[in-house]
């Protein structure tokens, strides 16, 4: 490993001075130690990507984080997934349809885990659907788990972790969520699933950002039409 390196072969790999002092000196261990005592704490997971566990999909990407921290059981994100995502102002045939589309396919694929953001809208209706047709749903969220986002979802977030869910950040717990999180986050969404069905969204949605990730990493990339009854 890195940290098993010494001093010259750090160097001879073209490292700068202050790293290699930084890694031979290992003054990092004591911040690795605290965030570790800190998720034992809060009941936090943690998976790194070398791991066997990590979502097989997601490191088929080029740009999948190196961590995910988690609570419940990700162990569905390993199998079926499908990613759902949509505008937070949804409209009642948006909902209808997102009950519609999940509760048929349940029929289907029982098997099937439903992803989304735990945002407002359709990614919350998508995870309601998910959970009323008896589906695994995972929330990956723009912030750390242990700070669920929007806050009004909390009841939300309990659901899903007591129906064999999860919650996914690549953001351990302290770290302050910024609005700058979310375009991250949806690569997160878009790469751990199969394919992304986008209910609804306007021209510069957050949700097309997901569906331009997935059509880049060679996923299905599905949209719901206008009025299909």
């Amino acid at each position: 490993t890195l940290f098993a390196r010494s001093r010259a072969e750090l160097a001879e790999a073209g490292l700068a001075d202050g790293l290699v002092s930084a890694i031979t000196s290992k003054q990092t261990f004591a911040e690795a130690e605290d965030i570790v005592r800190r998720m034992e704490r809060e009941g936090v997971c943690g998976v790194a990507s070398t791991d066997e566990e990590f979502p097989t999909l997601l490191r088929e990407c080029d740009d999948y984080p190196h961590v995910l921290y988690y609570k419940g059981n990700i162990a569905p994100l390993s199998g079926r997934t499908l990613a759902v995502v949509g505008t937070r102002t949804m409209t009642p045939y948006g909902g209808r349809m997102t009950n519609r589309l999940i509760a048929d396919l349940a029929q289907m694929v029982p098997d099937i885990s439903v992803v989304s953001g735990l945002a407002f809208g359709v990614d919350g209706e998508a995870h309601l659907a998910a959970l009323s047709a008896g589906l695994h749903t995972v929330a990956v969220l723009p912030s750390p788990v242990t700070s669920v986002t929007p806050r009004t979802h909390q009841k939300l977030a309990e659901s899903i972790l007591s129906s064999g869910g999860a919650l996914v950040s690549e953001y351990r717990s302290g770290v302050v969520s910024r609005g700058t999180f979310y375009i991250p986050r949806n690569r997160i969404i878009a790469g751990v699933a199969q394919g992304t069905l986008v209910v609804e969204s306007p021209a510069k949605g957050g949700s097309l950002y997901t569906a331009e990730m997935a059509y880049g990493y060679n996923r299905a990339v599905m949209a719901l039409p206008g009025r299909v009854g």
